[in-house]
């Protein structure tokens, strides 16, 4: 970390910060389960459910089909952040060498003296997303993700201020990407319940 956060970079983050970061790291291990089990269940009852009037959009006006697509929009959306090794600045712990971060699918680790940064924005609206993915071979790789909103982005390790146009660039395309991918794992979902 650089400037007035190199003094903070052995401190724990604040109380809150880690709270916010553990409950969201919690609720994608309960989502990962949630969305496919959810699919399957709506599945399963579809015989009572499948001859319910239309709510007026195409879906069956019952709480199975309606409950089932809000959890499967929920999944499609945080989808990669729930299968990719993506973890928060408030949980990541640095050593003197390497970096581990808390995902939803377990701990990583890199070797922070050969790991090669790339730096992305994801842009908002008052608050962007900061985003350092940091590799160290050529299936050992880690982003560490730090918001305005609930967590200071100046606390990413190494952080960058150059080519701020390409962060961004990179920033849209990943916002296109999750696009993409919400939008197949969301259809996915939604035909194996039997509601597309």
């Amino acid at each position: 970390m650089r400037g007035r956060h190199q003094a903070a970079d052995d401190a724990a983050p604040s109380p809150w910060r880690r709270r916010i970061a553990l409950a969201l790291l919690v609720g994608g291990r309960v989502l990962l389960v949630l969305g496919p089990l959810s699919a399957a269940l709506c599945r399963v009852s579809k015989s009572v459910w499948e001859n319910a009037p239309d709510d007026g959009g195409g879906v069956p006006d019952h709480w199975i089909p309606e409950t089932t697509l809000a959890i499967a929009l929920v999944f499609g959306f945080s989808f990669l952040t729930l299968v990719l090794p993506i973890g928060s600045v408030a949980l990541a712990e640095r050593t003197p060498t390497g970096l581990s971060i808390r995902a939803v699918l377990g701990t990583r680790r890199v070797d922070l003296t050969t790991a090669r940064r790339h730096y992305v924005v994801l842009p908002g609206q008052g608050w962007n997303t900061e985003v350092v993915v940091l590799a160290d071979g050529l299936w050992r790789w880690v982003a560490l993700a730090a918001s305005g909103i609930w967590e200071d982005a100046e606390d990413l390790p190494d952080r960058s201020r150059g080519a701020r146009a390409r962060q961004l660039a990179m920033g849209w395309a990943t916002i296109l990407v999750i696009a993409v991918v919400f939008f197949l794992v969301f259809g996915l979902l939604g035909a194996v319940a039997g509601i597309f």
